[in-house]
Protein backbone atom coordinates (compact mmCIF):
# COMPACT_ATOMS: atom_id res chain seq x y z
CA UNK A 1 0.00 0.00 0.00
CA UNK A 2 3.05 2.34 0.92
CA UNK A 3 4.12 1.74 -2.33
CA UNK A 4 1.04 1.98 -4.19
CA UNK A 5 0.75 5.85 -2.64
CA UNK A 6 4.41 6.56 -2.96
CA UNK A 7 5.16 7.67 0.56
CA UNK A 8 8.45 6.80 2.02
CA UNK A 9 9.33 6.22 5.70
CA UNK A 10 8.18 8.47 8.49
CA UNK A 11 5.68 10.05 5.66
CA UNK A 12 2.61 8.10 6.58
CA UNK A 13 1.49 9.84 10.00
CA UNK A 14 1.65 12.81 9.11
CA UNK A 15 -0.11 12.38 6.36
CA UNK A 16 -2.60 10.56 8.00
CA UNK A 17 -3.34 13.25 10.47
CA UNK A 18 -3.59 15.72 7.61
CA UNK A 19 -5.99 13.48 5.83
CA UNK A 20 -8.05 13.71 9.01
CA UNK A 21 -8.15 16.90 9.48
CA UNK A 22 -9.06 18.09 5.79
CA UNK A 23 -12.11 15.48 6.28
CA UNK A 24 -13.62 16.57 8.96
CA UNK A 25 -13.03 20.31 7.32
CA UNK A 26 -14.76 19.48 4.02
CA UNK A 27 -17.28 17.23 5.67
CA UNK A 28 -18.29 20.02 8.05
CA UNK A 29 -18.19 22.20 5.16
CA UNK A 30 -20.51 20.35 2.40
CA UNK A 31 -22.80 20.23 4.84
CA UNK A 32 -23.46 23.42 5.69
CA UNK A 33 -23.11 24.12 2.06
CA UNK A 34 -25.87 22.03 1.40
CA UNK A 35 -27.91 23.70 4.24
CA UNK A 36 -27.12 27.27 3.79
CA UNK A 37 -27.49 27.42 0.27
CA UNK A 38 -30.54 25.93 -0.38
CA UNK A 39 -32.19 28.26 2.15
CA UNK A 40 -30.88 31.18 0.09
CA UNK A 41 -32.29 29.66 -2.57
CA UNK A 42 -36.19 29.23 -1.30
CA UNK A 43 -35.74 32.68 0.19
CA UNK A 44 -34.33 34.85 -2.98
CA UNK A 45 -33.85 34.87 -6.15
CA UNK A 46 -30.38 33.17 -7.97
CA UNK A 47 -29.68 36.72 -8.84
CA UNK A 48 -29.30 37.27 -4.98
CA UNK A 49 -25.86 35.45 -4.91
CA UNK A 50 -24.32 38.56 -6.02
CA UNK A 51 -24.91 40.03 -2.45
CA UNK A 52 -24.22 36.95 -1.00
CA UNK A 53 -20.69 37.62 -2.63
CA UNK A 54 -20.20 41.47 -1.66
CA UNK A 55 -20.99 40.12 1.58
CA UNK A 56 -18.96 37.42 2.00
CA UNK A 57 -15.97 39.77 0.48
CA UNK A 58 -16.33 42.40 3.74
CA UNK A 59 -16.25 39.04 6.23
CA UNK A 60 -13.11 37.46 3.90
CA UNK A 61 -11.21 40.42 3.79
CA UNK A 62 -11.66 41.42 7.49
CA UNK A 63 -10.97 37.91 8.96
CA UNK A 64 -8.20 38.35 6.64
CA UNK A 65 -7.21 41.81 7.92
CA UNK A 66 -7.21 40.22 11.58
CA UNK A 67 -5.18 36.59 10.76
CA UNK A 68 -2.36 38.27 8.79
CA UNK A 69 -1.85 40.70 11.73
CA UNK A 70 -2.18 37.76 14.25
CA UNK A 71 0.81 35.53 12.68
CA UNK A 72 3.37 36.76 13.95
CA UNK A 73 2.29 37.37 17.90
CA UNK A 74 0.49 34.07 18.22
CA UNK A 75 1.67 30.11 17.33
CA UNK A 76 -0.15 28.61 13.79
CA UNK A 77 -1.99 25.92 15.58
CA UNK A 78 -3.41 28.02 18.18
CA UNK A 79 -4.97 31.20 15.85
CA UNK A 80 -6.10 28.09 13.51
CA UNK A 81 -7.97 26.34 16.34
CA UNK A 82 -9.57 29.82 17.67
CA UNK A 83 -10.36 30.66 13.57
CA UNK A 84 -12.02 27.32 13.60
CA UNK A 85 -13.81 27.95 16.64
CA UNK A 86 -14.63 31.15 15.98
CA UNK A 87 -16.68 29.76 12.77
CA UNK A 88 -18.36 27.26 14.98
CA UNK A 89 -19.71 29.72 17.21
CA UNK A 90 -20.72 31.98 13.85
CA UNK A 91 -22.36 29.44 12.45
CA UNK A 92 -24.44 27.94 15.07
CA UNK A 93 -24.87 32.23 16.09
CA UNK A 94 -26.46 32.93 12.57
CA UNK A 95 -28.61 30.11 12.77
CA UNK A 96 -30.19 30.34 16.00
CA UNK A 97 -30.51 34.41 15.36
CA UNK A 98 -32.41 33.60 12.09
CA UNK A 99 -34.68 30.77 13.85
CA UNK A 100 -35.47 33.10 16.50
CA UNK A 101 -36.19 36.25 14.44
CA UNK A 102 -37.15 34.55 11.07
CA UNK A 103 -35.04 37.69 9.17
CA UNK A 104 -34.29 36.68 5.64
CA UNK A 105 -31.92 38.42 5.98
CA UNK A 106 -29.97 36.20 8.09
CA UNK A 107 -30.54 33.32 5.88
CA UNK A 108 -28.35 35.57 3.24
CA UNK A 109 -26.11 36.22 5.93
CA UNK A 110 -25.18 32.68 6.30
CA UNK A 111 -24.55 31.72 2.91
CA UNK A 112 -21.86 34.58 3.02
CA UNK A 113 -20.31 33.23 5.95
CA UNK A 114 -20.36 29.53 4.55
CA UNK A 115 -18.09 31.13 2.01
CA UNK A 116 -15.98 32.24 5.06
CA UNK A 117 -15.91 29.14 6.28
CA UNK A 118 -14.46 27.54 3.05
CA UNK A 119 -11.93 29.97 2.42
CA UNK A 120 -10.23 29.60 6.06
CA UNK A 121 -10.56 25.89 6.37
CA UNK A 122 -8.51 25.88 3.44
CA UNK A 123 -6.21 28.46 4.42
CA UNK A 124 -5.36 26.31 7.30
CA UNK A 125 -5.68 23.16 5.74
CA UNK A 126 -2.70 23.93 3.29
CA UNK A 127 -0.80 25.93 5.68
CA UNK A 128 -0.66 22.94 7.79
CA UNK A 129 0.23 20.81 4.81
CA UNK A 130 2.79 22.78 3.19
CA UNK A 131 4.74 23.30 6.72
CA UNK A 132 4.96 19.54 7.62
CA UNK A 133 6.61 19.17 3.35
CA UNK A 134 9.54 20.07 1.36
CA UNK A 135 9.45 20.70 -2.26
CA UNK A 136 10.15 16.87 -3.20
CA UNK A 137 7.96 16.19 -0.98
CA UNK A 138 4.95 18.24 -1.89
CA UNK A 139 4.94 16.73 -5.32
CA UNK A 140 4.15 13.41 -4.21
CA UNK A 141 1.87 13.94 -0.96
CA UNK A 142 -0.43 17.33 -1.79
CA UNK A 143 -2.85 15.26 -3.75
CA UNK A 144 -2.60 12.31 -1.61
CA UNK A 145 -3.78 14.43 2.12
CA UNK A 146 -5.99 16.37 -0.09
CA UNK A 147 -7.72 13.26 -0.37
CA UNK A 148 -9.07 13.55 2.71
CA UNK A 149 -10.69 16.75 1.74
CA UNK A 150 -12.47 14.75 -1.11
CA UNK A 151 -13.49 11.88 0.84
CA UNK A 152 -15.36 14.48 3.63
CA UNK A 153 -17.17 15.77 0.62
CA UNK A 154 -18.43 12.65 -0.32
CA UNK A 155 -19.61 11.21 3.01
CA UNK A 156 -20.70 14.74 3.68
CA UNK A 157 -22.69 15.33 1.06
CA UNK A 158 -23.94 11.94 0.80
CA UNK A 159 -25.24 12.23 4.35
CA UNK A 160 -27.28 14.98 3.96
CA UNK A 161 -30.77 13.19 2.84
CA UNK A 162 -30.00 10.82 5.73
CA UNK A 163 -29.84 13.79 8.08
CA UNK A 164 -32.87 15.47 6.21
CA UNK A 165 -35.08 12.11 7.54
CA UNK A 166 -34.43 12.67 11.03
CA UNK A 167 -33.71 16.70 10.93
CA UNK A 168 -35.01 19.69 9.36
CA UNK A 169 -32.95 21.56 6.72
CA UNK A 170 -32.34 24.47 9.39
CA UNK A 171 -30.31 21.87 11.38
CA UNK A 172 -27.35 20.87 9.63
CA UNK A 173 -25.57 24.00 10.43
CA UNK A 174 -25.71 22.41 13.97
CA UNK A 175 -23.89 19.56 12.63
CA UNK A 176 -21.44 21.57 11.01
CA UNK A 177 -20.66 23.31 13.92
CA UNK A 178 -19.80 19.90 16.00
CA UNK A 179 -18.05 18.57 12.65
CA UNK A 180 -15.51 21.77 12.90
CA UNK A 181 -14.96 21.26 16.67
CA UNK A 182 -13.66 18.02 16.33
CA UNK A 183 -11.38 19.72 13.56
CA UNK A 184 -10.04 21.96 16.22
CA UNK A 185 -8.99 18.84 18.43
CA UNK A 186 -7.29 17.14 15.27
CA UNK A 187 -5.22 20.17 14.43
CA UNK A 188 -4.25 20.15 18.25
CA UNK A 189 -2.99 16.80 18.29
CA UNK A 190 -1.21 17.51 15.07
CA UNK A 191 0.65 20.20 16.85
CA UNK A 192 1.78 18.01 19.41
CA UNK A 193 2.92 15.60 17.27
CA UNK A 194 4.56 17.47 14.65
CA UNK A 195 6.36 20.75 16.19
CA UNK A 196 7.54 21.67 12.87
CA UNK A 197 4.12 22.76 12.08
CA UNK A 198 4.71 26.22 14.05
CA UNK A 199 7.77 26.89 12.35
CA UNK A 200 8.15 27.86 8.35
CA UNK A 201 10.50 25.25 6.82
CA UNK A 202 13.93 25.53 6.13
CA UNK A 203 15.16 27.57 3.07
CA UNK A 204 17.31 24.17 2.44
CA UNK A 205 13.60 22.32 2.39
CA UNK A 206 12.15 24.95 -0.27
CA UNK A 207 12.77 25.54 -3.81
CA UNK A 208 16.51 24.54 -4.35
CA UNK A 209 18.12 23.01 -7.10
CA UNK A 210 19.77 19.69 -8.17
CA UNK A 211 22.80 19.04 -6.41
CA UNK A 212 22.69 20.67 -3.33
CA UNK A 213 21.21 18.45 -1.00
CA UNK A 214 18.68 18.85 1.38
CA UNK A 215 19.72 20.49 5.15
CA UNK A 216 23.28 20.91 4.33
CA UNK A 217 23.16 24.78 4.78
CA UNK A 218 24.30 25.47 1.41
CA UNK A 219 22.10 27.66 -0.31
CA UNK A 220 22.07 28.81 -3.99
CA UNK A 221 23.06 32.09 -5.42
CA UNK A 222 20.13 32.86 -6.44
CA UNK A 223 18.07 32.24 -3.20
CA UNK A 224 20.92 33.92 -0.99
CA UNK A 225 19.60 37.84 -1.51
CA UNK A 226 15.81 38.71 -2.51
CA UNK A 227 15.49 37.13 -6.06
CA UNK A 228 13.99 40.26 -8.13
CA UNK A 229 11.65 37.97 -9.89
CA UNK A 230 9.65 37.03 -6.76
CA UNK A 231 7.43 40.52 -7.19
CA UNK A 232 6.18 39.73 -10.90
CA UNK A 233 5.48 35.69 -9.95
CA UNK A 234 3.93 36.91 -6.92
CA UNK A 235 1.90 39.56 -8.56
CA UNK A 236 0.85 36.94 -11.55
CA UNK A 237 0.40 34.60 -9.00
CA UNK A 238 -2.07 36.66 -6.95
CA UNK A 239 -3.91 38.20 -10.51
CA UNK A 240 -4.29 34.26 -11.67
CA UNK A 241 -5.98 33.29 -8.16
CA UNK A 242 -8.00 36.63 -7.89
CA UNK A 243 -8.83 35.31 -11.17
CA UNK A 244 -9.86 31.85 -10.92
CA UNK A 245 -12.09 32.48 -8.15
CA UNK A 246 -14.03 35.17 -10.66
CA UNK A 247 -14.92 32.40 -12.90
CA UNK A 248 -15.44 29.43 -9.79
CA UNK A 249 -18.43 32.09 -9.13
CA UNK A 250 -19.78 32.59 -12.32
CA UNK A 251 -20.16 28.65 -12.78
CA UNK A 252 -21.85 28.60 -9.54
CA UNK A 253 -24.33 31.13 -10.14
CA UNK A 254 -25.12 29.31 -13.37
CA UNK A 255 -25.23 26.16 -11.44
CA UNK A 256 -27.67 27.75 -9.08
CA UNK A 257 -30.34 29.14 -11.25
CA UNK A 258 -30.46 26.03 -12.72
CA UNK A 259 -31.31 24.74 -9.34
CA UNK A 260 -33.76 27.35 -8.28
CA UNK A 261 -36.03 26.68 -11.20
CA UNK A 262 -36.39 22.85 -10.66
CA UNK A 263 -36.19 22.40 -7.03
CA UNK A 264 -37.68 23.18 -3.62
CA UNK A 265 -35.61 23.95 -0.32
CA UNK A 266 -35.36 20.37 0.76
CA UNK A 267 -35.08 18.72 -2.90
CA UNK A 268 -32.54 21.60 -3.41
CA UNK A 269 -30.39 20.44 -0.71
CA UNK A 270 -30.99 16.52 -1.42
CA UNK A 271 -29.66 17.40 -4.82
CA UNK A 272 -26.89 19.82 -3.91
CA UNK A 273 -25.72 17.06 -1.31
CA UNK A 274 -26.09 14.39 -4.09
CA UNK A 275 -24.18 16.29 -6.35
CA UNK A 276 -21.41 17.14 -3.95
CA UNK A 277 -20.78 13.76 -3.22
CA UNK A 278 -20.99 12.67 -6.94
CA UNK A 279 -18.30 15.54 -7.72
CA UNK A 280 -16.15 14.27 -4.33
CA UNK A 281 -16.20 10.65 -5.48
CA UNK A 282 -15.06 11.64 -8.81
CA UNK A 283 -11.87 13.89 -7.17
CA UNK A 284 -11.43 11.35 -4.51
CA UNK A 285 -10.52 8.52 -6.99
CA UNK A 286 -8.29 11.48 -9.53
CA UNK A 287 -6.70 12.21 -6.32
CA UNK A 288 -5.71 9.02 -4.59
CA UNK A 289 -4.71 7.51 -8.25
CA UNK A 290 -4.06 9.71 -10.70
CA UNK A 291 -3.09 13.56 -9.71
CA UNK A 292 0.32 12.57 -8.28
CA UNK A 293 1.21 10.69 -11.06
CA UNK A 294 0.10 12.93 -13.34
CA UNK A 295 1.53 15.30 -11.10
CA UNK A 296 5.22 14.59 -11.79
CA UNK A 297 5.24 12.62 -14.90
CA UNK A 298 3.65 16.37 -16.73
CA UNK A 299 4.58 18.75 -13.79
CA UNK A 300 3.09 22.11 -12.96
CA UNK A 301 2.30 23.07 -17.05
CA UNK A 302 -0.37 20.23 -17.88
CA UNK A 303 -1.49 20.75 -13.87
CA UNK A 304 -2.72 24.73 -14.58
CA UNK A 305 -4.23 24.43 -18.09
CA UNK A 306 -6.35 21.33 -17.64
CA UNK A 307 -9.34 23.09 -15.89
CA UNK A 308 -8.92 26.68 -18.29
CA UNK A 309 -9.17 24.59 -21.22
CA UNK A 310 -12.31 22.54 -19.74
CA UNK A 311 -14.02 25.80 -18.75
CA UNK A 312 -13.98 26.69 -22.82
CA UNK A 313 -15.20 23.42 -23.54
CA UNK A 314 -18.11 23.50 -21.24
CA UNK A 315 -19.11 26.97 -21.73
CA UNK A 316 -19.29 27.10 -25.00
CA UNK A 317 -21.29 23.58 -24.46
CA UNK A 318 -23.59 26.00 -22.29
CA UNK A 319 -24.13 28.65 -24.47
CA UNK A 320 -25.23 26.78 -27.38
CA UNK A 321 -27.68 24.40 -25.82
CA UNK A 322 -29.27 27.61 -24.07
CA UNK A 323 -29.16 29.36 -27.69
CA UNK A 324 -31.36 26.49 -29.22
CA UNK A 325 -33.76 26.99 -26.76
CA UNK A 326 -33.53 23.32 -25.01
CA UNK A 327 -33.84 23.95 -20.98
CA UNK A 328 -33.49 20.33 -20.16
CA UNK A 329 -30.04 20.14 -22.17
CA UNK A 330 -29.45 23.23 -20.88
CA UNK A 331 -29.50 21.72 -17.15
CA UNK A 332 -27.95 18.71 -17.52
CA UNK A 333 -24.69 20.78 -19.19
CA UNK A 334 -24.05 23.53 -16.19
CA UNK A 335 -24.45 20.34 -13.91
CA UNK A 336 -21.66 18.73 -15.87
CA UNK A 337 -19.99 21.77 -15.61
CA UNK A 338 -20.34 22.43 -12.43
CA UNK A 339 -19.32 18.99 -11.66
CA UNK A 340 -15.88 18.94 -13.88
CA UNK A 341 -14.98 22.21 -12.66
CA UNK A 342 -15.13 21.01 -9.50
CA UNK A 343 -13.48 17.81 -9.96
CA UNK A 344 -10.62 19.34 -11.90
CA UNK A 345 -10.54 21.83 -9.60
CA UNK A 346 -9.41 20.13 -6.74
CA UNK A 347 -8.11 17.18 -8.33
CA UNK A 348 -5.44 18.44 -10.75
CA UNK A 349 -5.66 22.32 -10.59
CA UNK A 350 -5.21 22.97 -7.00
CA UNK A 351 -2.31 20.49 -6.11
CA UNK A 352 -1.09 22.61 -9.05
CA UNK A 353 -1.27 25.95 -7.35
CA UNK A 354 0.09 24.55 -4.58
CA UNK A 355 3.23 23.70 -6.57
CA UNK A 356 3.35 27.07 -7.55
CA UNK A 357 3.73 28.34 -4.32
CA UNK A 358 6.34 25.89 -3.55
CA UNK A 359 8.74 27.13 -5.78
CA UNK A 360 9.09 30.59 -3.24
CA UNK A 361 11.07 30.58 -0.42
CA UNK A 362 9.62 29.95 2.94
CA UNK A 363 8.91 33.29 4.38
CA UNK A 364 7.42 34.88 0.90
CA UNK A 365 5.78 31.59 0.22
CA UNK A 366 3.74 32.06 3.62
CA UNK A 367 3.14 35.85 3.26
CA UNK A 368 1.81 35.16 -0.45
CA UNK A 369 -0.47 32.24 0.48
CA UNK A 370 -2.19 34.09 3.70
CA UNK A 371 -2.33 36.96 1.42
CA UNK A 372 -3.91 34.82 -1.87
CA UNK A 373 -6.56 33.01 0.58
CA UNK A 374 -7.68 36.06 2.11
CA UNK A 375 -6.99 39.16 1.01
CA UNK A 376 -6.97 38.30 -2.93
CA UNK A 377 -10.23 36.17 -2.09
CA UNK A 378 -11.93 38.76 -0.20
CA UNK A 379 -11.59 41.07 -3.32
CA UNK A 380 -12.11 38.68 -6.01
CA UNK A 381 -15.41 37.68 -4.72
CA UNK A 382 -16.28 41.29 -4.16
CA UNK A 383 -15.47 41.54 -7.86
CA UNK A 384 -17.56 38.95 -8.76
CA UNK A 385 -20.40 39.57 -6.59
CA UNK A 386 -20.54 43.40 -8.40
CA UNK A 387 -20.32 41.65 -12.02
CA UNK A 388 -23.31 39.16 -11.20
CA UNK A 389 -25.44 41.92 -10.05
CA UNK A 390 -24.61 44.19 -13.34
CA UNK A 391 -24.77 41.10 -15.46
CA UNK A 392 -28.73 40.39 -13.58
CA UNK A 393 -29.74 43.99 -14.19
CA UNK A 394 -29.49 43.27 -17.96
CA UNK A 395 -32.62 42.19 -20.02
CA UNK A 396 -30.65 39.84 -21.67
CA UNK A 397 -29.47 37.72 -18.76
CA UNK A 398 -29.28 34.40 -19.20
CA UNK A 399 -27.13 31.05 -19.24
CA UNK A 400 -25.48 32.11 -22.51
CA UNK A 401 -24.19 35.35 -21.51
CA UNK A 402 -22.88 33.75 -17.97
CA UNK A 403 -20.74 31.20 -20.51
CA UNK A 404 -19.92 33.73 -22.75
CA UNK A 405 -18.25 36.12 -20.20
CA UNK A 406 -17.14 32.59 -18.14
CA UNK A 407 -15.42 31.65 -21.07
CA UNK A 408 -13.62 35.12 -22.11
CA UNK A 409 -11.91 34.99 -18.56
CA UNK A 410 -11.09 31.47 -18.92
CA UNK A 411 -8.96 32.40 -22.07
CA UNK A 412 -6.98 34.77 -20.21
CA UNK A 413 -6.13 32.44 -17.50
CA UNK A 414 -4.25 29.94 -19.89
CA UNK A 415 -2.64 33.57 -21.09
CA UNK A 416 -1.34 33.91 -17.16
CA UNK A 417 -0.33 30.30 -16.77
CA UNK A 418 2.01 30.04 -19.09
CA UNK A 419 4.12 32.97 -17.87
CA UNK A 420 3.93 31.65 -14.25
CA UNK A 421 4.84 28.35 -15.68
CA UNK A 422 7.84 30.12 -17.37
CA UNK A 423 8.95 31.59 -14.30
CA UNK A 424 8.41 28.39 -12.04
CA UNK A 425 10.71 26.66 -14.13
CA UNK A 426 13.44 29.16 -13.43
CA UNK A 427 13.03 28.97 -9.35
CA UNK A 428 12.87 25.46 -9.27
CA UNK A 429 15.62 24.50 -11.94
CA UNK A 430 17.65 27.96 -12.55
CA UNK A 431 20.13 27.66 -14.92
Amino acid sequence: MFRWFDLRPGEGPRVAWVFALAFLLACGRVVLLSGANAALLSHYPAEAYGWVLVCAAALIFSGGVTYRASLGRRRFVHLASLVLLAQAAGTVGLQVLGDLSGRRELVLLLAAWVLLVWVFGLLILWTTAGRLLDQEQAGRLLALMGAGEVLGDVVGGAGVAPLLRVMPPSALPFVSATLLLFAVGVLRLIGGRFPEVESTPSPSAAAIPAGIPAGSGEQPAALAEPDPRWRPYVARLILLCGLITICYYLVDLGFFRQVRARYREAEAAVFLGRTYAVIASLTLGLRLFLAGRLLSRFGVRFATRVLPLAVLVTMAGVALASLSGSSELTFWLVVVSAVSWRVLKDGIDKPGLLLLYQALPPEPRLRTQSLVETMTDACATGLAGGLILTLSSAPWFGAAPIAGVTALLALVWVGLTRRLVRLHADFVDPR
